[in-house]
Formats: structure tokens, C-alpha cells, sequence
């Protein structure tokens, strides 16, 4: 059974190029000279390189290359065919909007490696570099690891963690032809493989089946579980910059129609599914299995884009008795359930092909139950001293809260959130979600113009207000009690207030505690709140009132250790507000051990916790059915209780004879080390992975060198990802050179670890936005793709830079559509962090709708339309929530007519442009104002 479709191939055609020797291959260039005198000008050509001799049990980088993409117009296309001695491995268009084609190779047999490239007949065949490179193994192939190394119960076994003393690799490098079941890869669970999906289009081409396109890239695995009982797995796909979903399932040897076949595997699969609004419903990044000893499995990964890692983890299945183990599974599974709701956001949050644009307002989704539950969820037990194992979940889920923020019309300095009701929730809520991450995990400084715009909106909400505003709607059942509001707020005006000294914030805050104290719990939800606040506050200043709280939170405890949502014993209980209680207990200071209600109410806790590690019960008093709520609920009350393995003031060695400092991104993983293993790829990749915390200055000067100098575009790929995680500052150079790489998957990893950077390391980036301003505007038009690749998603905290604006403007006027593709999506982000900044809003507009009257590529001119459109929108219903929450008829007319004037300015700038337009552009023009392609998903066929 194969899911590969494969696309018609145009033909035997020919071309003659002159080759010539570089660094990392061969390059092929147009001459005008023929081979024996063959073929005739305008005819097709094609031409057959032998690459290398290969063998079987050794891998091989393949990487084919378009050298100058301005070279590569219209409807142009070539064919790349890798194959081994016993034929075809793998095929793919190169066109304007995938420039290369990277692939590791496992040969089937001894024998030549070649490459064929084939054109249609009366094409202009661009300059094609070619490279073939043996994959560097140490003197050995990798051997798989044991399924459970010896580890600590606070943490998951997991074997790509360290590598075992007898020296066998920790790592698998993904390696074709694996595209269907039959061809599966071996490899031992725990091990991470490496891999890349770039046989799949980066974009369709042209001519190509665009339907047929989408079923490429799938690559198969297989393993056999040597664990001594049964365990909980977690297989977590990672991929650097998403764009795309992707997708990991879990199969078992079986049969369909009387013949061998794998079918699908669903024991131990989480019972949450996601809403169904997604352009590809049902794919997941994270899915979670019950592996049983001596069973086989099939691994299908569906990576969907250049360059990914596939992780795996093992527990022991819940529930557990040991409370502890139920932070570590439960944290894990809240924080990959969360992200792998944000790599497919439903509400067409992620689109299917690179070729559309993202719709403005899903795409930067930070819905509460996904985004803020999951963070709040995790951080906390971060802070109370559990390792943050799972990563590049959390590093994603806080990227996108960090550049969400959107300033919000009329008022100065202030920002709102357009996808959330709950405007006081989340004002409170973002501020001190930055700064749990920054404390317990990156020790960055606070991100300017970040929690102080959300607090300038608390002070309009709390502006002239006598009696505490009572609960907040959040779109769906239960609404937001007061008391978490007023504990968000206090805590984030206090925070604000010890980072600058600013008195104001100390009015704010005890402004708050004023409003709060004397307010009276309607339901168990406020009562949990209200000892949550009031133990926040000050434990010793009101343990009467507190007493007080527990002992009427006491009355409503039933039987069995649970709660209801409303003042009534006989009521339906409820998992989340249970497991609240216990938190807000906790942080009273009230003990399991010496307390029978809360012992009673822990053990019923641990026992709900569900077999893939979630705590997902009864949904009775919940719009939305989801294990966010209740699982985050339970981490932190558990956590709190139970403390993980480091506190806080623990000091770890970042690298033998390294510095020191606070955990960070590195506790709870092995140490990185000092010298790479610049022979063996796998254990370098394996290597490189373990870099999150700023290393010292000599294993950073390695793993630039590995970004320069290596002829593996996995270990470039690896050392872009490693210096984008440290967000290393002397690094920026060397990435900007990476921007120009002959592979994308480099490129896209050395445009996310610039962004990186530059957003994190404020001392350096008014050099770096210098740099990636010369870049943009670069003769090297591959590396002009590099930098407007940058501009992908999450780049807020470069937009205070209007010389940067002015290059990426420039590039809407670049010879290559795909530069110029990138740089519309680059200009209708920066105009959603800068809406409140008239010219440079006025600037974006006009020049997107100026490109329309000479654009005719296909693609690009969709852009635009579709660019425009986001600039355009607006969700006025949200926003009307937000002004709402404004305490003042004055504050709410600020905004209204703020909102009015921004209004106004796109029209003049629209009519402008129309007066002077030509057909072509008048016609694109007013195409935006209208359509999207998300408007036609809920059309009824005619």
C-alpha cells in the first residue's frame, strides 16, 4: 500500500550545461554549446549526472538546486529524479516557489547514483547545482538504544536524551526510499530521527496536480517495544518555523482485503478531538499510544515541510499514586496537546498550500484553552522544579503570546487581543504568563512593550470603578470569576511595579486589592479564586478571612473529594473546579498530610488522571469540552503540593568547565557538550539538539562553524535551529550568510534563528536589522529569499525599524515571484503590530495595492489580493467586548473613533491608488475587498 501519488512526468527531455567544481557539489549551468551536436534551440533537453558510486549500508546528502531563482519564471519548471542503482528513488519539480530538493539516501543496491534533470521542450533551463555527499557515521552504523534507560520517575524515559556508555547512537537519520509500509525504517524507540520531507512540493508546481501533490512526503518507520510491561508513549513531531500541518500516526501489522497491510493502532489515543474546522482535520503533531512488550509498530510521518525530529517518550500508564509522576505525564501531554492545537488551528488558522495567505486573525490564535491554559499550566510546574522537557513546545506557545499583542486604536501605549471576549482575563493574564517563562526558563529581560501595554488597558478598565466589576463573559460557559481577574491584575501591577519602581503601579495594585477583598464568592468558582487571591496577596495579613473561605469551601466537599460549580451540595461536581480548589488550597498552605478534605480531594485527583496522561471528566458547566482546563488545574495544584526534583535557586553547569547559573532550558536534559562529533552526523545532530541555554564561547564557535562549513544540510539545518534557541547574538553574521544556502531547510532554520535574535537580544539588534536590511537587499537572489522568509510569522519585535520596512517594501518589486510573495506576507504582518502608527500603515497599504497593477504572476497576484484583505480586516465584535470593558464613555469614544479614523485612512488610500490604477490594478483591488479564500469554505455548491 503506497500513499505516494505519483505526478506525470513530462517526458524524456534533454539539456547540455557546463559543470564546474564547488564547496558542497557540482553546478550546472546553460551554455549554448551542445553535446555531439544534439539537439537544436527551444528543443526539450534533459541530461543524466552519474553523482557517485554508492553502497549499500551507508547514507548519502543529495541536494539539487536552483543557483539563481531569478532564472526560474513563470510556468518554468525542471524535474529532478535521484535514483540508485536499482532505479528511481525519489522526484520532484523545481519551480519559482521551491528552488531545491534535499534528500538522504539509503542505496538499495551497489551501484551509481544519478540525478536527471528534464525540462519541457522551449523552457529555459536555469543554472542547477548538484551535490553528493557521504553521510559521516563515526566509522559505524548507529545501533538503536535500549527502550528504557535507567531515569529518575520525575522525568520520562526517553533515549534521545543521553547517549548509552557502550557508545551507540542516540539518533536516526531518516533515509529514502521509506515512502510506503513495506519500506519501513527500523528504529529502536527512544531514539530521535532526523529527517527530511523536501521530496514533498514546498509549493505545487505550476503544472503540477496540486491534489495529487499533497499525498508526496509521507516516510514510514517501524520498531518493536522491549520494555518490560506496558507503557504510555508520547511521539512529538518537531519541525522549526511551521507554516503547514503536519502529522505522526501509529499503526500495527494487520490486513485489509485478505492481504498484508498495516492498520491503524488507537489504543491509548487521547479522547479530545480537536474542532473539525481545520484545512486538514484530524493531523496532529503529538499523538499518544498504550506500547505493549514485543509488539511491532508502524510510525507514518507526514513532516510537511523541509527539515523535522520525531521524539519519543515512554511512562508508566495512569493513574498513578505517586503524584509526582502525575505532573511529569500530565505537563507533558497539556503542553504537546496545546501545541499541536496551534500547528493545525481550526477556523482555517493554518492554510494548506504556501501559496494562500494565512487568515490574520486565527493564524495568530492564542485561544485560552490551547494557548494560555496549557503555558499557565506548564510554567508552573517549571517553577515548581520540574524540568521543561518538552521544549520546542513551550518555546513555540510562548513565541505566540509574545506577538500576539495588536495596539488598539485611539488609546497610546495599549494593546488588545482581536480572537478573545475576556478582554480583562487576558490583559491580566499575558503579562505574567511572559513572565513565568522569563524567570524560570530563558532569564531573558522583559520584551519591551509587552506587559506594560496590557496594563495601560487594565488602568482604562479600572479607571474611576468604586465596586469590583463582577464576571466577565468568555464567549462560553462558566464565565471568568472576578476574583481571577483581580488576582491577574494585582499580580501583574505588582510586578510592574518592582521592575521600575513607578509608584503608579503600587496605586494600581492596591487599587485592585481595595476592589477585591470585599466582594463576596457567587459560586465555588469565585470562592476558589478568592483564597487563590487573598493567599496570593498576603497568606499571614488575611489567614482569618482565609480560614474562613476554606471552612465554607469545606461545606460544599462531597464524599468522594469533589465539587460543585454552584452553592449546592446536591449539584453536579466538576473536575476543573475540584482540582482548583486543591490549588487554592495549597497555596493557603493547607497540607494532605494533616488535612483529610484535601487528602481526600488529592487522592481523587490522582485517580481521575485519565490512561494517555490527561485529566478530561465530565464536561457538565463547560461551553467548550476540552482537557485543557482541567489538566492545567491539576499540574499546578499537584505541583505546588509535590515539588519536582530542582528548586528554583538550584544552580546547574550549563557545560563541563562552562558557566554557571539558574536552570534554565537545559535542567532536567543532559549536559551539551564541549566537543562536537564533527565525524558521525547522527551523534552531532543528537548533539546540537541539546543547545538551549547560551553555551560558552567555544562550543558556539563549533557550531558556527558546522553552519558555514558542513557539507550535511541536516547538521547546517541543526546548527541554524541550535544558535536561534540560545538566541545567540554573535551568530547574526554567519546566519545571514546561511540565508542564501542551496537548501531551504537552511535557510528557513537561519531565517527563525535571525528572528530569533533579534527579538530576544535588544543590545544586538539594531546591528542585526542592519545586516538583515543589506540582506533583503542582496544581489544573491536566494539570499533575498532567505530574508523575506524571516518575515514568516512572529517578527513584532522588529517592526520599530522603518529602514527595515523600507527594504522588505522594496522586494514587492523583486524579479523573483517568490521573494516577492514573501515580502506581501511579510507587509500585512507588520502592519497588524503597527496600526497605531499612520504612515507606515498608510506606506504598507499603498504599496500592496500599487504592486497589483503590474503583477501577473499567478501566485503573487493571489498574495496580494489576499494580503490586503488581512490588512483590511478587522474583528469589530471582539473589539467591541474590549471597549465594553472600558470603565469611561470617554475611554470607550477614544477607541471607537480611533478605530473610525484608521477606517478612513484606508479608504483614501485605496481611492488614490484606484485613480491612478490600471484595469489590471483596479480589478485586483476591489477582488480584496472582498474575497478570501477561507469566504468560500462555507459556500453551498450551487
Amino acid at each position: 500500500m503506497s500513499l505516494l501519488v505519483p505526478c506525470a512526468i513530462l517526458g524524456a527531455l534533454c539539456f547540455m550545461g557546463a559543470i564546474q567544481f564547488g564547496r558542497f557539489g557540482l553546478f550546472i549551468g546553460n551554455v549554448e554549446a551542445r553535446p555531439h551536436g544534439v539537439g537544436r534551440a527551444g528543443a526539450a533537453r534533459s541530461q543524466e549526472i552519474k553523482l557517485g558510486e554508492a553502497r549499500p549500508g551507508s547514507l548519502y546528502a543529495v541536494t539539487v538546486w536552483v543557483k539563481d531563482a531569478v532564472q526560474a519564471q513563470g510556468k518554468g519548471a525542471v524535474r529532478a529524479t535521484v535514483a540508485d542503482a536499482s532505479g528511481t528513488v525519489a522526484e520532484k519539480w523545481l519551480h519559482s516557489a521551491d528552488l531545491d530538493f534535499y534528500l538522504t539516501l539509503r542505496p538499495r543496491a551497489r551501484g551509481p547514483v544519478t540525478a536527471t534533470l528534464s525540462a519541457p521542450e522551449g523552457t529555459r533551463l536555469p543554472d542547477i547545482g548538484v551535490a553528493f555527499k557521504p553521510v559521516p557515521m563515526g566509522g559505524a552504523r548507529p545501533e538503536p538504544l535500549a527502550a528504557h534507560p535507567t531515569e529518575s520517575v520525575e522525568r520520562p524515559s526517553a533515549g534521545n536524551r543521553q547517549p548509552t556508555a557502550d557508545n551507540r547512537s542516540p539518533a536516526v537519520i531518516a533515509a529514502q526510499p521509506n515512502s510506503t509500509w513495506e519500506t519501513a525504517q527500523r528504529f529502536e524507540f527512544g531514539q530521535t530521527i532526523y529527517g527530511s520531507a523536501d521530496e514533498r512540493p514546498y509549493a505545487p508546481a505550476p503544472t503540477e496536480d496540486a491534489y495529487a501533490a499533497m499525498f508526496k512526503g509521507f516516510q514510514w518507520f517501524r520498531f518493536t517495544f522491549h520494555g518490560a510491561e506496558p507503557r504510555l508513549a508520547y511521539f512529538v513531531l518537531n519541525v522549526t518555523d511551521r507554516d503547514v500541518p503536519l502529522d505522526v500516526d501509529i499503526f500495527q501489522p494487520g490486513e485489509y482485503n485478505g492481504k498484508a497491510d498495516v492498520v491503524p493502532y488507537n489504543d491509548g489515543e487521547f479522547i479530545y478531538q480537536i474542532e473539525a474546522t481545520q484545512n486538514y482535520p484530524g493531523l496532529y503533531k503529538f499523538r499518544t499510544r498504550i506500547l505493549r512488550p514485543g509488539d511491532t509498530y508502524y510510525v507514518r510521518v507526514d513532516a510537511n515541510h523541509p527539515a523535522w525530529q520525531l521524539h519519543t517518550y515512554d511512562y508508566p500508564i495512569p493513574p498513578y499514586k505517586d503524584p509526582r509522576q502525575a505532573v511529569r505525564t500530565g505537563m507533558d501531554f497539556l503542553v504537546n496537546m496545546g501545541d499541536t492545537w496551534l500547528s493545525n488551528t481550526p477556523r482555517r488558522g493554518s492554510v494548506a498550500l504556501r501559496t494562500s495567505m494565512a487568515y490574520s486573525e486565527t493564524h495568530l490564535c492564542i485561544a485560552c484553552h490551547p494557548t494560555q491554559f496549557t503555558t499557565r499550566g506548564y510554567l508552573t510546574a517549571v517553577h515548581n522544579g520540574y524540568p521543561p522537557i518538552q521544549r520546542p513546545a513551550i518555546e513555540f506557545l510562548a513565541d505566540r503570546i509574545y506577538n500576539n499583542a495588536r495596539p488598539l486604536y485611539g488609546e497610546p501605549d495599549t494593546n488588545w487581543v482581536r480572537v478573545i471576549y475576556s478582554a480583562r482575563t487576558v490583559a491580566s493574564r499575558l503579562p505574567l504568563l511572559a513572565d513565568m517563562f522569563e524567570k524560570n526558563i530563558t532569564h531573558d529581560p522583559p520584551r519591551p512593550k509587552f506587559a506594560v501595554p496590557y496594563a495601560n488597558f487594565l488602568k482604562i478598565h479600572y479607571r474611576d470603578v468604586k465596586t469590583m466589576p463582577g464576571n466577565e463573559t468568555d464567549g462560553c460557559e462558566p464565565e471568568v470569576s472576578p476574583f481571577e481577574i483581580a488576582t491577574q491584575s494585582w499580580q501583574t501591577f505588582d510586578m510592574l511595579y518592582r521592575e521600575t519602581g513607578d509608584k503608579q503601579w503600587a496605586g494600581e495594585r492596591d487599587n485592585v486589592e481595595r476592589l477585591a477583598v470585599p466582594y463576596k464568592p457567587e459560586n465555588m468558582i469565585d470562592l476558589n479564586w478568592k483564597i487563590h487571591f487573598l493567599a496570593t496577596i498576603g497568606r499571614e495579613r488575611y489567614s482569618k478571612e482565609l480560614d474562613a473561605l476554606i471552612d465554607q469551601l469545606y461545606s460544599y466537599e462531597r464524599p468522594d473529594g469533589m465539587w460543585p460549580y454552584p452553592f449546592d451540595k446536591q449539584a453536579r461536581p466538576a473536575d476543573f473546579i475540584s482540582y482548583h480548589a486543591i490549588l487554592a488550597l495549597a497555596l493557603a498552605g493547607r497540607r494532605p498530610e494533616t488535612d483529610e478534605h484535601l487528602a481526600r480531594a488529592v487522592d481523587a485527583c490522582l485517580k481521575a488522571q485519565r490512561p494517555e496522561g490527561s485529566w478530561e471528566g465530565d464536561p457538565v458547566y463547560q461551553g467548550f469540552n476540552t482537557p485543557f482546563r482541567a489538566t492545567q488545574f491539576a499540574v499546578m495544584a499537584l505541583s505546588t503540593l509535590y515539588r519536582g526534583p530542582r528548586e528554583p535557586t538550584f544552580i546547574t553547569t550549563l557545560a563541563p568547565g562552562g558557566p554557571t547559573g539558574p536552570p534554565g532550558w537545559n535542567a532536567g536534559s543532559p549536559y551539551p557538550p564541549t566537543k562536537l562529533a564533527a565525524n558521525n552526523l547522527p551523534r552531532l545532530l543528537d548533539q546540537l539538539d541539546r543547545f538551549w541555554d547560551l553555551a560558552p564561547e567555544p562550543a558556539l564557535r563549533q557550531i558556527r562553524n558546522v553552519l558555514l562549513t558542513s557539507d550535511q544540510p541536516l547538521a547546517r539545518e541543526a546548527a541554524a535551529r541550535a544558535l536561534g534557541h540560545m538566541a545567540d547574538p554573535s551568530s547574526i553574521a554567519p546566519l545571514i550568510t546561511a540565508l542564501g544556502d542551496s537548501s531551504k531547510m537552511v535557510q528557513s532554520a537561519a531565517a527563525w534563528a535571525l528572528r530569533m535574535i533579534l527579538s530576544r537580544r535588544q543590545d544586538a539588534a539594531p546591528r542585526g536589522r542592519a545586516l538583515l536590511a543589506a540582506a533583503l537587499r542582496s544581489p544573491d537572489a536566494r539570499r533575498r529569499w532567505g530574508a523575506t522568509r524571516l518575515f514568516n510569522q512572529h517578527f513584532k519585535y522588529l517592526t520599530d525599524d522603518p529602514e527595515l520596512l523600507r527594504a522588505l517594501t522594496e522586494r514587492l518589486n523583486d524579479p523573483v515571484p517568490s521573494v516577492r510573495f514573501q515580502a506581501a506576507s511579510g507587509l500585512w504582518r507588520w502592519y497588524y503590530w503597527k496600526a497605531d502608527d499612520r504612515d507606515e500603515r498608510a506606506a504598507i497599504l499603498e504599496a500592496l495595492a500599487t504592486r497589483l497593477n503590474t503583477e501577473t504572476d499567478g501566485m503573487v497576484r493571489r498574495g496580494l489580493h489576499e494580503s490586503i484583505y488581512d490588512v483590511l480586516d478587522e474583528n469589530t465584535g471582539y473589539m467591541e467586548a474590549w471597549i465594553r470593558t472600558a470603565s469611561t464613555q470617554e475611554d470607550k469614544d477614544v477607541i471607537s473613533k480611533g478605530y473610525e479614523a484608521v477606517v478612513r485612512d484606508q479608504a483614501v488610500v485605496l481611492a488614490r491608488v484606484l485613480r491612478n490604477s490600471t484595469a489590471l490594478g483596479r480589478e485586483g483591488i476591489l477582488t480584496a475587498l472582498w474575497d478570501f479564500h477561507t469566504r468560500h469554505m462555507a459556500l453551498p455548491t450551487l
